[in-house]
């Protein structure tokens, strides 16, 4: 049964590596299958939230479109309504494919953030009738038993309902890096129910909820995180040959310092753990001494990311030397936060952290800033041009400089709410000179 599982399981990774490849060879992030009774939306690697804005906007289209020709009147009137907006906006649509859902979105986008009503009554039951196709979805996903909804996802479905202000979302995004109080809160009660029970197994799991969201920026798959009563009995220095010295209240509170941890190295290759990460948690014992987790990610017998391990670090200026003169950094969460991490990468050299997330960047990425059509950024939102991804993306295009490199140049727009430019559009290599047309209305 193992060995079909595992097989199965890396048929599903072989089709969606054909799947992403399909889609970037296309230039595309995402697609809709519109058959006669079900539309079927799939998203790719790069699939972003404006990926999925998109195509259910392809999909509302596609509904009120179907219901109109089956004499549907509610459907008409939307479908009439709809039709202006693309014909005022024809000379955008003539000049790219699928631009018609672009500019319904841009234009409930616009109603929905301003808080305008419209003058046209019928225009303002369109929009209306769209907050209430994404306010259906939400409603229905969140009904499911036995899901969680993606920060991310959720956070989208919140704008689109109005239930977010679209430039108000740092604050959510701050929220990636909070444990859900509900599995927290479950996670306690267990800790404390099996912790000193005899009788009950040490590989007895512990369920801290989904891994955070970090992890999966840095490349593990997305799953559940769980550790075991061993994983904390040995944490207490009550099991296994080190006797380490972890406090209870640390233990308890694994969830929420897991998702807001100060460091993330990848493990040493002569390490016990080569495939883990070594966690540097905000926490220390009685000693002063630095606590750290390993993660082990999901994979092999595993469909869930475990914690193996909590312990003191003795040495933890040494534990980070090693890991940056290794390479093997991958996130910290300030400059502030571990001063020693920050201070070894800066002596290692500027190079070597640019490929450094922090808590800073991906709030930024949550905001739409970074990884755009796969270019990665690096922590000062300067890209890698030289990067295939960046190449493909870049194309042909005219914008450069005297010497053939891309330029880079700005646009100035008073209360701009878009994301995509119609064209045509003006741009300046001077960014004050953009700044004054966003100051002022022109």
């Amino acid at each position: 049964m193992l060995a079909q599982a595992e097989e199965a399981r890396g048929y599903k990774e072989q089709l969606q590596e054909q799947l992403d490849e399909k889609l970037s060879e296309a230039g595309k992030r995402g697609y809709i299958k519109i058959g006669d009774t079900l539309n079927e939306i799939v998203l790719g690697k790069y699939s972003d939230v404006t990926t999925l804005q998109h195509e259910l906007m392809h999909h509302w289209k596609n509904l009120i479109e179907i219901l109109a020709a089956k004499g549907n009147k509610k459907a008409q009137a939307l479908k009439a309504q709809m039709d202006k907006i693309i014909e005022e906006n024809k000379d955008y649509v003539k000049q790219k494919e699928n631009a018609e859902e672009e500019v319904l979105s841009e234009a409930y986008e616009a109603w929905l953030y301003t808080g305008v009503v419209a003058e046209d009554p019928k225009e303002q039951s369109l929009y209306e009738a769209i907050k209430q196709f994404f306010q259906d979805i939400y409603d229905s996903v969140q009904a499911i038993t036995g899901i969680r909804i993606n920060p991310e996802i959720d956070m989208f479905f919140r704008q689109m309902t109005g239930e977010m202000d679209i430039q108000d979302n740092e604050a959510a995004a701050e929220k990636l890096f909070n444990a859900d109080e509900k599995d927290a809160d479950s996670f306690r009660t267990e800790l404390k129910r099996i912790i000193n029970d005899a009788k009950i197994k040490p590989t007895t799991l512990l369920k801290l909820g989904r891994l955070p969201e970090v992890y999966v920026r840095l490349g593990l798959p997305v799953s559940d995180l769980n550790a075991n009563k061993m994983t904390m009995l040995k944490g207490l220095g009550r099991a296994g040959k080190n006797k380490h010295n972890v406090p209870m209240e640390v233990l308890e509170n694994l969830p929420e310092l897991v998702a807001d941890p100060l460091a993330v190295f990848k493990s040493s290759k002569d390490s016990s753990n080569p495939n883990g990460y070594v966690v540097v948690l905000d926490a220390k014992n009685n000693k002063g001494q630095q606590i750290t987790a390993i993660i082990s990610p999901k994979g092999g017998k595993y469909e869930f990311s475990f914690i193996p391990s909590v312990y003191e670090r003795k040495d933890i200026k040494k534990t980070i030397q090693k890991a940056v003169d290794e390479g093997n950094v991958l996130y910290y969460k300030n400059e502030t936060s571990l001063p020693s991490l920050h201070d070894a990468v800066l002596r290692k050299g500027e190079a070597s952290t640019n490929n450094i997330l922090t808590k800073e960047d991906i709030v930024k990425s949550q905001k739409g800033t970074m990884f755009q059509d796969g270019i990665k950024y690096d922590k000062n939102g300067k890209a890698d041009i030289n990067s295939p991804e960046f190449k493909k993306w870049f194309g042909n295009s005219g914008v450069v400089d005297e010497q053939g490199r891309p330029l880079v140049v700005y646009h100035g727009t008073p209360n701009a709410i878009f994301e995509e430019f119609r064209t045509p559009a003006y741009f300046t290599p001077n960014k004050e000179y953009a700044e004054k047309y966003q100051r002022e209305s022109v």
